[in-house]
């Protein structure tokens, strides 16, 4: 059963409230999949910026919610070289690889700052697998 802060705030962002990744972080906190799908149909509805977009697939990404990243990624959400970081620092090797495979590796390699590229990643976090490749 959905407790009442998040019952609160799911008949807040039914009526329009503007909300961040907060509100799906209190879904992931509570166990709730069918919340959690609401807030992230909610998301892909709602005329977010870049930032608040990031921030709600960070989220998701956080809790190893697969699915939720999966959805997202579908519907053009931003991503940057801190998704990878967060996914290696769970240990979540399932969206370690779903993020190399969607491109991330490559995004990662244009970037500008020195340690912004695959090799520091997969050594940084001994993924020996990707080192291998």
């Amino acid at each position: 059963m959905i407790d009442y802060a998040v019952k609160t705030i799911k008949i807040l962002v039914e009526h329009g409230i503007p909300f961040d990744a907060s509100v799906l972080d209190i879904a992931y906190e509570h166990g709730d999949s069918g919340y959690v799908d609401f807030v992230i149909q909610k998301v892909l509805a709602d005329n977010m910026d870049e930032e608040r977009r990031l921030r709600m697939i960070s989220c998701a990404v956080k809790y190893g919610d697969l699915k939720s990243i999966k959805i997202l990624f579908e519907h053009g959400i931003p991503f940057d070289a801190s998704l990878l970081d967060i996914a290696y620092e769970k240990g979540d090797t399932g969206c370690v690889e779903f993020l190399i495979q969607k491109g991330l590796a490559d995004h990662i390699d244009k970037g500008s700052r020195p340690h912004n590229n695959m090799m520091y990643y997969a050594v940084k976090y001994r993924d020996l697998k990707t080192i291998q490749i």
